[in-house]
C-alpha cells in the first residue's frame, strides 16, 4: 500500500523536521521504522498530551468493569463540587471531552489534583470546549478515590488492565502532590505506542482477548456538539463544510491569550488534516508527539518528536495522497489538495526561518506539559 519511495520521503521530511522515531503499521505488521538522533526502539520518550488517550481507556475500562459511568456526575465521588451550582453538574464524560466548564485559562499548566478539584466553573457544563489540563487532572482525583474504594491504585489498576496485557513498559510522571499526572506525564517507546494504537484500531481487542468493550471503548470517538474535532482523549477528523472550521473556532475565541494561542495552532492542524481519511482517529502530543489510526486502510503510525510543532502533512501528506489514490481513486479536487499538504510540509521541513517563525508564534506563552 506504500512504496519505499513515499515511506523514505516521509521519514527524510520527518528526521529534517525534528523527529526523534517513525514507526508505520500496516494490517498489523511493521512495515517501517526509523530512529534519529540516537534513540532507538526501547527509548522512553513523554508523549505528553498523548496520555489522555489512555486515560479515556483507563475510563473505558473502569466503565466496563461497573466502577464508574460516563454520565455519572462528578460530584458522586468528589463530595467538595455537590454544594457548587454548576461544578455539580459536571459529567465524567464532559470532563474527558473538555466540556465542563471549568477554568481552562492555563491550556499548558500542570496541576496537582488538589488545584484541579478546587478549580472554577468559568461556564456552564457542556456549554463549551476548552482544552486543557485540569478536567483530566480532576478526573485523576475521581479515578483515584474510586479505585481506594475497592483497595486499588491507579499505577496498579493501569499495570494490570491495560500495560502487563499488552506487553507494555512505560513510566508516568509525577505531579507535585505524588499523583499521576493524567494530562501529560506518560512516558513510553515508539512500538509501545503502536500497540496502544493496535487495541484501539482492533476495538478493543488484543491477541483475541477484549481489553475494552467496543461498544464502551466508541464512547470515545464521539464528539460533543459544543466541538466535532474531539471526542475523548482521541481527536476526530469529521467531514466539513466550506465555513465550518472557522466559525467552530470563531465560537472558541476571546478567551485567554495562552487559549487563544491554542485554538490557533489547533486550527491550522485541523486544516491540515482535512483530506485525510474521514476515520481517522488520533492522539495529539505537543512538540510532534502523534498516534495516527486510520481503521479503513488498517494503519497505525506513530510520530515521537522533540523541539519543533511539526506540521501534521509531513509524514501523513506522502503516505496518504497514495493511500487515498490506493484506496478509491478519489476526486481530483482533494487530490490537489493533498498535493498542495505535500508541498506545505515540505516547505516547513526545509525551512529553518518558517519553522523558527512557527516557533516564535506558537511556543512563546509555552508552559511546561500539555499537548
Amino acid at each position: 500500500m506504500f512504496t519505499k519511495r513515499s515511506l523514505d520521503l516521509a521519514t527524510r521530511d520527518f528526521e529534517r523536521a525534528g523527529g526523534l522515531a517513525l514507526v508505520v503499521l500496516v494490517a498489523n505488521e511493521v512495515i517501517h521504522q526509523q530512529y534519529f538522533q540516537g534513540r532507538t526502539r526501547k527509548s522512553l520518550h513523554n508523549i505528553r498530551s498523548g496520555t489522555k488517550a489512555f486515560v479515556a481507556c483507563a475510563a473505558c475500562i473502569a466503565v466496563s468493569d461497573g466502577l464508574l459511568d460516563f454520565d455519572e456526575p462528578a460530584s458522586n465521588t468528589l463530595s467538595e463540587w455537590k454544594t457548587d451550582p454548576r461544578r455539580s453538574q459536571i459529567t465524567i464524560r464532559q470532563l474527558l471531552s473538555m466540556t465542563s466548564g471549568l477554568d481552562n485559562s492555563r491550556p499548558g499548566a500542570v496541576f496537582t489534583s488538589a488545584e484541579a478539584v478546587a478549580a472554577v466553573s468559568t461556564a456552564a457544563p457542556g456549554s463549551r470546549y476548552a482544552y486543557g489540563s485540569i478536567p483530566y487532572q480532576a478526573f485523576s482525583e475521581i479515578f483515584k478515590r474510586k479505585l481506594t474504594s475497592i483497595g486499588e491504585t491507579p499505577w496498579k489498576y493501569l499495570v494490570q488492565k491495560l500495560f502487563e496485557p499488552l506487553g507494555l513498559a512505560p513510566s508516568w510522571r509525577l505531579g507535585a502532590d505524588g499523583d499521576l499526572i493524567f494530562s501529560t506525564g506518560l512516558e513510553l517507546s515508539a512500538p509501545d505506542w503502536a500497540r496502544f494504537g493496535l487495541l484501539v484500531k482492533d476495538n478493543g481487542v488484543w491477541q483475541n482477548r477484549v481489553l475494552i468493550p467496543s461498544e464502551v471503548l466508541h464512547e470515545c470517538f464521539k464528539s460533543s456538539s459544543k466541538f466535532r474535532w474531539f471526542g475523548m482523549g482521541f481527536n476526530l477528523n469529521p467531514p466539513v463544510e466550506t465555513n465550518a472550521l472557522a466559525d467552530a473556532f470563531g465560537a472558541l475565541s476571546g478567551n485567554s491569550l495562552e487559549e487563544t494561542i491554542y485554538i490557533r495552532r489547533q486550527k491550522r492542524e485541523l486544516e491540515e488534516l482535512g483530506p485525510f481519511p474521514r476515520d481517522l482517529i488520533y492522539a495529539v502530543g505537543r512538540h510532534g508527539q502523534r498516534l495516527w489510526i486510520i481503521p479503513s486502510t488498517d494503519t497505525v503510525i506513530v510520530q515521537l518528536a522533540e523541539g519543533n510543532e511539526i506540521p501534521e502533512g509531513i509524514v501523513l501528506s506522502p503516505l496518504f495522497f497514495e493511500a487515498s489514490n490506493y484506496k478509491s481513486k478519489g476526486p481530483l479536487r482533494e487530490m490537489k489538495q493533498l498535493g498542495k499538504r505535500f508541498l506545505k510540509g515540505l516547505r516547513y521541513a526545509g525551512a529553518a526561518s518558517v519553522t523558527s517563525k512557527l516557533n516564535a508564534e506558537y511556543m512563546t506563552h509555552d508552559v511546561e506539559g500539555d499537548r
